[in-house]
């Protein structure tokens, strides 16, 4: 179960069981700020961990894991608020849908930072395209450290690398769309989606390190323009 602390009227800190905070923005304004204060703080040492919650081709959340304690997560609508406001990435709210401008705003995020993530064939759309060099996929990564495997899901590269157990998203969401357990229980996807950007943030880590003892990074460096290329 989630347990919610209201900070303010925009923001809510959602624990985790396990006690890791993700706190669920539901203000567009301040996804941006958080963006935009990601970039400027960007460097070759930094990794920002993302997940991106999809239905049938549609971005329904966003999920960014910055360090153990700083896990967000937000879910783009078009909201009647935000009618006329300006945005930081020079696209007006009443000309766009707030998933489109969602997804400039990745592109910005992503052409300077780099991010670690699960499986980012998926996720390639909202993603800057000039290069995959700053993308660490680690389903790529566990693939490569354990070719013979016959899955390598996010709950399985999660216990085997880390040792902590994520649920599955069978157990999490059932016969239930995404977007339905979204709509009735947000804090549910913000917990599953932000353990997961914090997985893909962690195991990063632990994958890289173990890929390059193995010397298989130059592998890695070509399996993931493949994904690219496949999606």
């Amino acid at each position: 179960k989630c347990t919610f602390i209201t900070q303010n009227k925009e923001v809510k800190r959602l624990l985790g069981e396990k006690g890791i905070p993700c706190e669920m923005i539901s203000e567009f304004a301040l996804f941006e700020k958080l963006l935009k204060k990601l970039e400027k703080q960007s460097g070759e040492a930094a990794r920002v961990g993302i997940w991106l919650m999809q239905e049938d081709g549609r971005l329904l959340g966003v999920a960014l894991c910055v360090s153990e304690k700083e896990v967000y997560f937000y879910a783009p609508m078009r909201r009647a608020e935000t009618i006329g406001q300006l945005s930081l990435f020079d696209a007006p709210v009443e000309e766009a849908d707030e998933t489109e401008i969602v997804r400039r705003a990745l592109k910005s995020l992503s052409a300077r930072v780099r991010l670690a993530t699960f499986d980012i064939k998926k996720e390639y759309a909202y993603l800057a395209q000039d290069s995959t060099r700053r993308y660490f996929d680690i389903l790529i990564g566990a693939y490569l450290l354990n070719p013979l495997k016959s899955d390598y899901d996010i709950e399985s590269i999660a216990s085997e690398h880390l040792g902590e157990i994520l649920p599955g998203t069978a157990e999490v969401f059932g016969k239930r769309k995404v977007s339905e357990v979204l709509a009735e229980e947000p804090g549910k996807c913000a917990e599953f989606y932000g353990r997961g950007a914090y997985v893909s943030w962690k195991a990063a880590g632990v994958l890289a390190t173990h890929v390059s003892a193995q010397e298989l990074h130059q592998l890695q460096n070509h399996q993931q323009p493949l994904s690219w290329q496949i999606t």
